[in-house]
């Protein structure tokens, strides 16, 4: 995927594929997404919990950290795809 942007648009770019990614929407795979919000939903009830001491972290808490990093990183990158393929379609 090319993507040319300035440093401005490209965070704004990916604020606005971070919010598709997280928000239901008709272009997208609603299971997809209910897993997503699970899964993130999961890991900072776990993240919070760990940070106010309700929680004790396991060896496995490290592997939760970067599979949610990977898995949200690989919906995002699917709809900042989207996005720069629909702008690239008005120009």
């Amino acid at each position: 995927m090319k993507r040319y942007l300035l440093p401005l648009e490209d965070t704004e770019s990916e604020l606005r594929a971070l919010k598709l990614t997280l928000i239901p929407h008709p272009d997208n795979n609603d299971a997809r997404k209910l897993v997503t919000l699970m899964l993130v939903a999961s890991w900072c009830a776990i993240t919070v919990g760990i940070s106010f001491g309700w929680a004790v972290p396991s060896e496995m808490y490290g592997l939760l950290s970067a599979f949610v990093g990977a898995w949200v990183t690989k919906i995002q990158e699917r709809e900042l795809g989207r996005l720069t393929d629909a702008e690239d379609s008005e120009n």
